[in-house]
């Protein structure tokens, strides 16, 4: 993936969002980038240990809506255990600039971290 390819497909993700919006009477877990401002709210309906439905909202700069779109559609109909198993190379082409780029790989993985934070709570919600 070449640099151009990357920023028209974090630009179209970010104008035109597929999982962005709140799940009605699911809490949502809230996690962030202090270093660019990103501030998220990860959504994830789960049914038998499955992802039925993953959605966000927040304020997010166009990297992390991206990464948060990557991840939504990633994690849906997954089940839990494979979703917590995801890394940012597993959302991305292998050649791809963003892993390398320490700055711009936090604000991706933003919703990877909710996620992490959101399934350890659960995990620990059904023992």
């Amino acid at each position: 993936m070449n640099d151009q390819s990357l920023l028209d497909d974090i630009i179209f993700t970010h104008r035109h969002p597929r999982h962005q919006g709140e799940l009605a009477h699911i809490s949502p877990l809230t996690d962030g980038n202090p270093g660019c401002g990103d501030r998220i709210e990860l959504y994830l309906d789960i049914k038998d240990g499955i992802i039925i439905r993953a959605s966000y909202a927040g304020q997010l700069c166009s990297v992390a809506t991206y990464g948060a779109e990557r991840l939504a559609s990633a994690i849906t109909s997954k089940p839990l255990a494979d979703a917590l198993a995801l890394s940012a190379s597993d959302l991305l082409p292998h050649d791809c600039p963003l892993l390398s780029n320490p700055t711009r790989l936090t604000c991706f993985t933003t919703a990877q971290r909710a996620l992490r934070s959101l399934t350890k709570n659960h995990l620990s919600e059904e023992r």
